[in-house]
């Protein structure tokens, strides 16, 4: 349990990074789509929201204020739901046609998950005061 602010800051660094990596990839445009590009941004730019949601975290990681930990616990949560809402986006066929999932998105919802159950279980955790019975 004392590994838990190391590993979710791990995790969120990891999906800075693969904000910039290819997420899918669609046939019938010939394009790979990322974070930050989509073809005319139909798909937004959801790379910066993710960003700012794990640069939320990282903080309530790093520092021990109470406030910051509820502020982790919830863009933990806001990061997965849209995460999983980006998943559905990237992911789904249109037409005739369905987008080649990148390892990056899976990585990406994975890391997310990963992050919540991390934010859940250290908001859970609470320090044991050992009184002496004498």
């Amino acid at each position: 349990m004392k590994y838990f602010p190391l590993a979710g800051i791990v995790c969120c660094t990891v999906i800075i990074i693969c904000c910039f990596l290819p997420w899918a990839y669609y046939p019938d445009l010939q394009k790979t789509f990322n974070g930050f590009f989509s073809e005319n941004q139909v798909y937004g730019k959801p790379g910066k929201y993710l960003i700012f949601f794990s640069v939320c975290c990282i903080a309530g990681y790093i520092f021990k204020n109470k406030v910051l930990q509820a502020i982790r616990f919830f863009m933990s949560g806001l990061l997965a739901a849209y995460m999983v809402k980006t998943f559905i986006l990237f992911s789904s066929c249109y037409g005739a046609y369905c987008p080649i999932k990148k390892p990056a998105l899976i990585a990406l919802l994975a890391l997310s998950m990963i992050n919540l159950v991390l934010a859940s279980l250290s908001a859970m955790v609470k320090k044991q005061v050992v009184k002496n019975p004498g």
